[in-house]
């Protein structure tokens, strides 16, 4: 019995598609279902980041807080006699060369039975009462750090907009460098609740959930901007300049 060969190339499934020029700088414009919201979210919650109108001072990553508190970790020793680097969010070494190392300076400002009930690991109390002290409105910790390179005072409460005024005065006072942990105490529990002292102070909601309960909130903001703008007050200028009949007696 013969077997014919194949017609055709038998690796044609194989091969990659070749992509066209003329379409390099084309981006999809359609939705399509959970996926393309949650990266439109992710999109816009790294513009949170930056600084927003009326804000003097900047915002630090929750991952960034991490990374660097993984780094004031004890080194593991190995057993050639070296030690062992934290790793990242990313799974590299914390330092390396090129890589720029900054340094924290965690301040809590909510109140003392909250902050000694749970905290960020290596964080200080700060009360905000004492930001309006007219001696001493700073801890002695935050002169060593005050607008020295590579350092930097981050603050933080349970939301971040509790500590927006706080942050703000702070730069006025005199201090550059000061900065808050973007989304607050609340957001950095959801990933970090192993760098808190205590019992975390908000539940831990899965990323996934997370993700797709804002994706879903930031495309019901989007509809109901959209129908604001398709439902806009009639124009007066037309009934305005229309002319008006003259009575007759």
């Amino acid at each position: 019995m013969s077997v014919h060969a194949a017609i055709g190339d038998k690796d044609v499934l194989q091969r990659r598609t070749t992509t066209n020029a003329k379409y390099n700088g084309v981006q999809a414009v359609v939705e399509s279902g959970v996926t393309a919201q949650v990266a439109q979210y992710m999109k816009e919650s790294k513009i949170k980041t930056k600084q927003q109108p009326g804000e003097l001072f900047k915002r630090t990553r929750t991952d960034a807080v991490a990374s660097y508190l993984r780094g004031q970790e004890p080194k593991v020793a190995l057993e050639d006699g070296g030690f062992a680097h934290p790793m990242d969010e990313y799974g590299g070494a914390e330092s390396g060369e090129g890589k720029q190392t900054i340094d924290y300076l965690l301040l809590d400002c909510r109140d003392l039975e909250h902050y000694e009930a749970c905290h960020i690991k290596t964080a200080l109390h700060y009360p905000k009462i004492k930001l309006h002290h007219a001696t001493s409105p700073f801890l002695p910790e935050m002169y060593v750090f005050r607008n020295k390179e590579n350092k930097r005072i981050v603050l933080y409460d349970l939301e971040e907009e509790a500590v927006v005024p706080i942050a703000n005065v702070m730069f006025q006072k005199g201090v550059d460098n000061v900065s808050i942990i973007a989304g607050g105490l609340r957001e950095f529990a959801q990933d970090y609740a192993a760098m808190l002292t205590g019992p975390c102070p908000v539940p831990i909601v899965p990323r996934d959930v997370r993700m797709k309960r804002r994706a879903d909130e930031a495309t019901l903001a989007r509809s109901e901007a959209r129908s604001t703008m398709s439902h806009k007050p009639k124009a007066l200028s037309s009934s305005l300049a229309r002319p008006t009949r003259k009575s007759t007696f």
